[in-house]
């Protein structure tokens, strides 16, 4: 298996490098079979069940298919074709997930998962990197831009660019919405946060999550 750091917007969703703090799960799909594809949609329902109620994972806003976040991907697009669905229509996806997490008579029991680190298991700690500084604050907007997918505003933790974090969530910004961009700072990761409205909002949003309108300064 490949490790692929440093992916800007994959790791937008985890507050961390998603090579190492998220999964990913693979929807196989048969071209003019739909029942095996509908067989297959519904294993991948069932496995990300036990998984997002295990580890507590919001998968109506934090578990977007790879169409949804980079324009030369087509999955679950695929899958959902070849299941007879609009490539479009990753609600059917959640809606599968989220029966086999209330649960149905031939449900899975998710709650069995053990989510607790094996005591064999070695811990690799990584030297944590300071943030860097994109843009400096101003009174004034640098652009106004809109939200182009549900996205996290997050918080932000710490004292100074050696410790800040943006992992905290406050709220959760629609598609469509308008916003003001008054600094800019890039995490250790590599993810570039927005800080919307004003000093005192200290609210941040990814920068992959904006379509620029208007370019101020």
């Amino acid at each position: 298996m490949a490790c692929l750091y440093n992916t800007p917007t994959d790791n937008y969703y985890f507050g961390d490098d998603a090579n190492d703090a998220a999964f990913g799960g693979e929807l196989c799909y048969f071209p003019g079979d739909r029942e095996r594809s509908l067989k297959a949609l519904d294993n991948f329902a069932r496995i990300n069940a036990v998984l997002f109620d295990s580890w507590d994972i919001d998968h109506w806003h934090k578990a977007p298919g790879h169409q949804d976040i980079q324009d030369d991907k087509q999955d679950p697009g695929n899958a959902l074709s070849a299941c007879g669905y609009d490539r479009d229509a990753v609600n059917v996806i959640d809606e599968l997930v989220q029966k086999y997490i209330d649960g149905t008579d031939d449900s899975i029991e998710t709650k069995q998962v053990v989510n607790q680190q094996s005591e064999d298991e070695d811990v690799v700690e990584k030297k944590p990197v300071g943030c860097k500084r994109v843009k400096v604050w101003s009174e004034e907007p640098y652009y106004r831009g809109t939200i182009k997918y549900d996205a996290s505003l997050r918080e932000r933790a710490g004292s100074s660019f050696n410790n800040y974090s943006f992992a905290r969530e406050k709220d959760v910004l629609e598609a469509g919405a308008i916003v003001y961009i008054y600094e800019e700072i890039e995490d250790p990761q590599g993810n570039i946060w927005c800080r919307t409205y004003s000093p005192s909002n200290n609210g941040w949003v990814h920068k992959h999550t904006i379509e620029v309108e208007e370019e101020y300064k």
